[in-house]
């Protein structure tokens, strides 16, 4: 939706959209939907905030939703349960290899929309920086980043 009002509001409809899964926020497993108080209150206070804050860590497993349209195109097995901060970490970096670095180097202009923990672990490569001096930053809604090659 985000992606889709910046196209319209900037009159850029008619350009390509790459919609890659990869940029998709944390699964969250069982915790999935839950304020933070809830999640203590379900899973235990140091449970809870031990998956925030220890990269290798994951919530509790979830259901994979393969109707979710936000994994279409990926074989139900790969679809995530849950994630660790450096499962979302590896996989976001991969986009930003194969896609987001050719196109920067290639002089393209490119937007990249997406949100939270993804759009941390690409500030932290923009700035080649590691991830844990960005992992605790806040994400301002609809804050726009440049990068030049």
């Amino acid at each position: 939706k985000t992606a889709m009002s910046l196209l319209e509001g900037l009159d850029t409809m008619h350009l390509p959209m790459i919609k890659d899964w990869r940029l998709n926020p944390r699964h969250w497993g069982a915790m999935a939907g839950m304020t933070m108080k809830e999640a203590a209150q379900a899973f235990g206070k140091d449970t809870t905030r031990a998956v925030r804050k220890v990269k290798s860590l994951a919530p509790p497993e979830g259901e994979a939703c393969e109707w979710d349209a936000r994994y279409i195109g990926l074989d139900p097995e790969d679809m995530p349960t849950c994630e660790s901060l450096e499962q979302v970490s590896m996989r976001t970096m991969c986009v930003w290899e194969e896609l987001i670095v050719p196109a920067l180097h290639a002089n393209k202009k490119i937007l990249v929309v997406a949100h939270g923990d993804t759009v941390r672990i690409l500030q932290a490569a923009m700035d080649g920086a590691d991830l844990e001096e960005h992992v605790r930053d806040k994400c301002d809604p609809a804050h726009p980043a440049r990068m030049f090659p």
